[in-house]
């Protein structure tokens, strides 16, 4: 996570001198554009988080998880009709399919071990400049309680942080299935 911001990081100053309107992030994606907006060198206006993992969890749920995502990923490559029905459901909608098929042919293992131990290594809470407004989204359902508590501690750190839960929503569920609302949320914190 932390390369991968490095490399925005770069990218950013060189050609916005550093100053942006907003940098948001998914999930992961989260994780990322949450280090992007506390490292030297960069400003943002608004931080937008969506379920972004900013805590560590305990081993044994890594490897928990690790194992579920193989899990899906060999049942994904043999194209399963219960799990795709389970992914269109729960988190892919049916034009995002094909796409994920093509990823998971080519993912191996050892890629999905990296992501998750990289996604839920210790990360460092920054306080952000206080002009910096933060909005923390996040549903309630299944993984969503680590969302919870990371939103919970970026308020704690931040306390621009405004925090919005959707009841009844799983991890990435608002931006994967009803990305007109995402949109509308957004723009009603931007104001």
């Amino acid at each position: 996570m932390e390369r991968e911001a490095d490399k925005l990081r770069e990218y950013v100053i060189r050609e916005f001198g550093g100053n942006l309107f907003m940098i948001s992030g998914l999930s992961m994606g989260g994780r990322i554009a949450a280090v992007l907006a506390g490292l030297p060198g960069i400003f943002t206006e608004h931080l937008v988080l969506d379920g972004a993992p900013l805590n560590s969890i305990p081993k044994f749920l890594i490897r928990f998880m690790t194992k579920n995502y193989i899990k899906i990923i060999i049942k994904s490559k043999a194209r399963d009709p219960k799990t795709l029905a389970s992914c269109r459901r729960d988190f892919l909608p049916e034009r995002y399919i094909e796409d994920f098929l093509k990823i998971a042919d080519h993912i191996e293992d050892t890629s999905i071990r990296n992501i998750l131990n990289s996604v839920f290594s210790p990360f460092d809470y920054k306080t952000y400049d206080p002009n910096t407004s933060i909005l923390f989204m996040h549903g309630t359902k299944g993984n969503e309680k680590v969302s919870r508590k990371c939103a919970i501690r970026m308020k704690e750190v931040n306390p621009q942080t405004e925090v919005r839960v959707y009841e009844g929503y799983a991890h990435a569920q608002l931006m994967s299935f009803e990305q007109n609302k995402w949109i509308r949320e957004v723009q009603d914190f931007l104001k």
